[in-house]
């Protein structure tokens, strides 16, 4: 695979897997009461928080496998039954999600929890995030960057969307929403199952 490729194929599916439009309702919903200015900082910080966390995967990912002794195959196989599950939760159940968050109490902090982490950076998106790292060894020593920088693509097209989200909400309304979340849910649906076949052809 060529870096153009692996570029594309890696933010899209990073994209998808962070869940732009969950983030949404979950950071209209805890921001609701804030102006535009605090809503917009807020968004800022989550994904910056979410920014470095991931990156750190990027670069330690194939140092947390080798720790522990992990195979490919068997990250693939662990990694894609992961994605599988949050995948029938963006599906099924988001509003699990709407309902954790208007637990959160301490309205200083959101952009790390819950914003920053789990909703951006979730372990779906670090597990991803880890298996792309090991992939990108085997492709070009260029392809970490490249993955890097996919990363940044979806991250920033996340913020894009946080800070229209009043915007977004009032053209879309939350049934749309709700049904482009469930598409996303569908994709990487079958992108997890695709990774899990990967896996086991690989035993």
């Amino acid at each position: 695979m060529d870096l153009g490729n692996f570029f594309l194929k890696s933010f899209s599916s990073i994209f998808i897997i962070i869940a732009p439009f969950l983030a949404l309702r979950i950071f209209i919903s805890l921001t609701a009461a804030e102006k535009e200015e605090i809503k917009n900082e807020i968004a800022f910080k989550s994904v910056m928080v979410a920014a470095i966390f991931l990156l750190l995967f990027i670069a330690f990912g194939n140092n947390i496998l080798n720790l522990f002794g992990i195979s490919e195959e068997a990250l693939k196989i662990s990694g894609g039954l992961i994605l599988f599950v949050f995948s029938l939760q963006f599906i099924l159940c988001p509003e699990n999600y709407d309902n954790r968050s208007k637990k959160i109490n301490d309205r200083n902090e959101i952009y790390v929890f819950p914003l920053g982490i789990p909703v951006i950076a979730g372990p779906g998106a670090m597990t991803y995030i880890i298996m792309l790292s090991n992939e990108a060894k085997n492709i070009h020593f260029m392809a970490t960057i490249t993955l890097a920088l996919s990363l940044v693509c979806a991250l920033f097209f996340t913020y894009v969307i946080l800070i229209l989200g009043d915007y977004i909400f009032e053209k879309l309304g939350n049934k749309w929403i709700s049904i482009l979340q469930k598409i996303s849910g569908i994709i990487l649906a079958a992108i997890s199952i695709q990774i899990i076949m990967n896996g086991l052809n690989k035993i």
